[in-house]
């Protein structure tokens, strides 16, 4: 048992970003709150959604405590919004490759601290993102055990928190969380959604429908994915069991957190304008 804690963390936002996938900030936030402390799986087996919709819900259970500072299940959100277009919410490149500087809290054991950086090194096998090891930068993103799983979205231009606590620290998860860091936001949530997917208003939870609205977003000429690290699962903030999620193409398969498909990590490099 991790010792409680309390974390208070200043949080900047900014209005949503058009263009892009990605929110940021220009409102400074203080929020406080407490802090407690897979093998691959082929996304056509019988067994699939199964074992997806369970890892998938765990984000949500880790997260109940803190659900009220968050939106979409595990991305900070501001009381109010900037009427500001942000301008900067990608992280620099230079010489044709992205770093992205990050710490690691010390809270973590040694096995855990293996899980993130395995899912760290694929981002650097397969696109131009590099998480380099902080030294004096003052834009950083800061892994942290607390309470929950969860992450701002896009650089912030200071230090931002993404957050792997108790039930979080696995591929999928820790990806889906770098994802949100590097500007993307969930894939249901896109502007062509609505081709793909039916949510069912009824069925979700009072007070969470605004966690299924659509964004106006650049899609990148990437096609819709079931199977994306960042989709919902099918019964995701449902407030009777029902689906809130259901797939137009009915034999597919939503929600998985097993780690990223092809298409998003094809994002990253169209995002990223990398090479590989």
């Amino acid at each position: 048992h991790v010792a409680l804690s309390v974390v208070r963390l200043m949080v900047r936002f900014i209005c949503n970003c058009s263009s892009w996938y990605f929110q940021c900030c220009t409102t400074d936030q203080l929020i406080t709150f407490e802090c407690r402390e897979s093998p691959k799986v082929n996304y056509f087996n019988e067994d699939f959604n199964w074992l997806a919709q369970t890892i998938n819900s765990q984000i949500l259970t880790a997260n109940s405590p803190i659900e009220n500072h968050l939106t979409e299940g595990d991305v900070f959100v501001p009381a109010t919004r900037s009427a500001n277009i942000c301008t900067d919410c990608r992280w620099p490149k230079s010489s044709g490759l992205v770093q992205v500087p990050y710490t690691l809290s010390d809270s973590f054991s040694s096995s855990d601290k293996v899980t993130i950086e395995k899912a760290i090194e694929e981002f650097h096998l397969r696109t131009c993102v590099r998480f380099v090891p902080r030294i004096l930068q003052t834009s950083y993103v800061s892994i942290v055990k607390g309470e929950g799983c969860f992450s701002e979205v896009g650089r912030t231009g200071s230090p931002q928190t993404l957050s792997l606590g108790a039930g979080c620290i696995n591929n999928g998860i820790i990806q889906h969380e770098l994802l949100h860091a590097l500007g993307f936001w969930h894939e249901q949530n896109r502007s062509d959604r609505d081709i793909y997917v039916e949510i069912h208003s009824d069925n979700i939870e009072d007070g969470r429908q605004l966690n299924f609205n659509k964004r106006e977003t650049d899609n990148l000429n990437v096609p819709y994915e079931y199977s994306s690290v960042m989709h919902y699962g099918s019964r995701d903030f449902s407030k009777n069991g029902r689906e809130t999620i259901t797939p137009i193409i009915s034999t597919a398969a939503i929600g998985q957190r097993v780690g990223m498909t092809e298409n998003d990590i094809l994002k990253v490099n169209k995002l990223y304008s990398c090479r590989k």
